[in-house]
C-alpha cells in the first residue's frame, strides 16, 4: 500500500508539472489545426468541434466527422500515442456532439517494495486513459449560441482514477465588409474543467479554467484570406497546481479555400512552444498534419487529422 501512495503522489507532481492536469487526456491538442494555432479552441475551428469550441459548427457550412491522431516523442520514456474520434450534428438551432478519446502513456517500471525498499522484479504499470464526451449547443439567434460538454474520464495508470467533467460557454459570431472584403470574426469564453478525479476511494476538486478568445479572417482578394486567433486565460489555484496564465496567438493563410498554412505559438510559465501546420480540402474531405517543435518545456509532437464535412439533404 505504500509503494501505491508513493507513486500515486509522485504522479500528480510529474502531472502537474508536465501537464496543467492530473488527467493528462485532458490537455491534449484535439485535432491537427487546433494544434498548428498551439492548442487554441476558442476561435472558428472547423475540426473536431466537441473537443474544442461546439458552437462553431453553426458557423461552418457543414455537419463534421473527424478522426485524429497523434504522437508525442519523449525521449526519456515511451512516445504517448492520442487518438480521438468525433461526430457533430446540426439540426436547426440544436446541434449535438460526441467524441472519444484515448491516450497511451507507456509503460511505468514499478521498483519499489511496500517499504519503498528497491525491486526491479517487479511488474509492469500501463498508463492509458480514455474519454467519453457530449456536447449540446443551442443557436441563440444569428450571432449568439451557447454550449455544455461533459467528459467522462477513466485512467489506468499508478491507480485507477475517474472523473466527470464539465464546461460551458457562450460563442459570438459576425460577418460584414469593410473595403468590399468580406470580414469574419467571433469571440467566446468557457468555463472549463469543472469536476473532481477520485482516487484510491479520495477525491480531489481539478483546476478549473477560464478562457476567452476568438478570431478575425479577411478575404486579401479573390484567391486569398487570412485569418488571427488569439485566446488567453488561467487556471485556478488548486492542491497540486499553481495559478498559471496563458496567452496563444496563432496565424492561418488560406488559399482558394482549399490549401491552409497555420502558424502558432503558446506562452506561459513552463509551457512555451511553436507549432506549424497546413491542411488540403478535397472535397468534403480535409486532411491536417500539424508538428509542434520541441523547446525547453516541450519535446515534439505530431497530429494528423483526417475531416469529413457532409451536408443534410436538403443542403446539397
Amino acid at each position: 500500500m505504500k509503494n501505491k501512495i508513493f507513486y500515486i503522489l509522485m504522479f500528480f507532481a510529474l502531472s502537474s508539472k508536465a501537464q496543467l492536469s492530473v488527467l493528462p487526456i485532458t490537455d491534449m491538442p484535439n485535432s491537427a489545426m487546433s494544434l498548428s494555432l498551439a492548442n487554441s479552441y476558442m476561435g472558428l475551428l472547423s475540426e473536431n468541434y466537441v473537443h474544442n469550441n461546439p458552437s462553431a459548427i453553426f458557423y461552418s457550412q457543414a455537419n463534421n466527422i473527424a478522426i485524429s491522431s497523434a504522437e508525442i516523442n519523449n525521449e526519456d520514456s515511451n512516445n504517448y500515442r492520442y487518438y480521438n474520434f468525433s461526430a457533430g450534428y446540426k439540426f436547426r438551432k440544436i446541434a449535438i456532439l460526441v467524441g472519444i478519446r484515448y491516450l497511451d502513456m507507456g509503460e511505468f517500471q514499478n521498483e519499489f517494495n511496500s517499504d519503498l525498499s528497491f525491486n526491479d522484479n517487479l511488474e509492469t504499470i500501463k498508463l492509458k486513459s480514455y474519454s467519453l464526451d457530449l456536447g449540446l449547443s443551442y443557436k441563440l439567434n444569428d450571432r449568439f449560441a451557447i454550449y455544455v460538454k461533459s467528459s467522462c474520464v477513466e485512467e489506468n495508470s499508478i491507480t485507477d482514477m475517474n472523473a466527470m467533467i464539465y464546461a460551458g460557454g457562450v460563442y459570438y459570431y459576425d460577418s460584414f465588409n469593410i473595403f468590399n472584403k468580406k470580414v469574419k470574426c467571433s469571440l467566446g469564453s468557457e468555463y472549463s474543467n469543472i469536476g473532481k478525479v477520485k482516487y484510491s476511494g479520495k477525491s480531489t476538486e481539478l483546476s478549473e479554467k477560464i478562457s476567452i478568445g476568438g478570431s478575425i479572417s479577411c478575404d486579401l482578394d479573390i484567391k486569398n484570406s487570412a485569418s488571427l486567433f488569439v485566446s488567453g486565460g488561467g487556471y485556478r489555484k488548486s492542491k497540486y497546481i499553481k495559478t498559471s496564465e496563458f496567452v496563444k496567438i496563432g496565424v492561418e493563410y488560406s488559399y482558394k479555400s482549399r490549401l491552409y498554412f497555420r502558424i502558432g505559438g503558446n506562452s506561459m510559465k513552463n509551457d512555451n512552444y511553436l507549432c506549424l501546420g497546413l491542411s488540403y480540402k478535397y472535397n468534403s474531405f480535409v486532411f491536417s498534419f500539424a508538428n509542434r517543435f520541441k523547446s525547453k518545456d516541450k519535446t515534439t509532437m505530431y497530429n494528423l487529422t483526417v475531416a469529413y464535412n457532409f451536408k443534410r439533404l436538403n443542403e446539397v
